[in-house]
């Protein structure tokens, strides 16, 4: 078993909204994924363990003030404007933007948050998806190198479609 985060004590709006029901924190507590929950002002009341792991804090720091340290400095201007614009005019949204750990090592992140079922606030997911850009950008450079190999290519290189018809064709065709 891995070492588990300590736990703490359920409070307030956790316990009102019946969050603090046994199994159900177990599994948000223990997901894979940051999960958070804010007030309809976005002021942040709870986060699970993964949250605290995606930005470096420690569980005496303050998520409503310490999250965009950690943040990648290239991102944390848009990322902050563009929280304060959802605050301001809530809807379903979606985030993406790299976060940097005190090491230097950069993780790519995509962040959802939608409205709570009783409008009182807004509940968000945070996943790493860093494998994900990864392999992307690697098909990117790989489709790179074929077009240019056919473009460069000394014999003339055509595609063409199931009709007949030329869809792409190099200098030399």
């Amino acid at each position: 078993m891995s070492s588990a985060s300590p736990r703490r004590e359920l409070t307030g709006p956790e316990v009102a909204s019946g969050i603090a029901n046994a199994p159900r924190i177990r599994a948000v507590e223990n997901a894979p994924v940051a999960i958070y929950y804010t007030d309809a002002a976005g002021k942040i009341t709870y986060v699970n363990p993964a949250y605290r792991r995606v930005f470096g804090l420690t569980p005496d720091q303050s998520v409503n003030e310490e999250w965009a340290p950690g943040v990648h400095p290239d991102d944390r201007v848009r990322m902050k404007e563009a929280w304060a614009d959802f605050c301001l005019s809530p809807r379903p949204i979606r985030f993406e933007y790299r976060t940097k750990t005190s090491t230097g090592e950069v993780h790519y992140c995509a962040e959802q948050v939608v409205a709570t079922d009783d409008d009182q606030g807004f509940v968000g997911t945070i996943t790493e998806v860093t494998d994900l850009v990864a392999a992307r950008d690697d098909l990117q450079r790989v489709e790179k190198r074929f077009r240019d190999t056919v473009e460069q290519a000394p014999i003339g290189i055509a595609y063409a479609d199931r009709d007949g018809r030329f869809v792409r064709c190099n200098a030399a065709f």
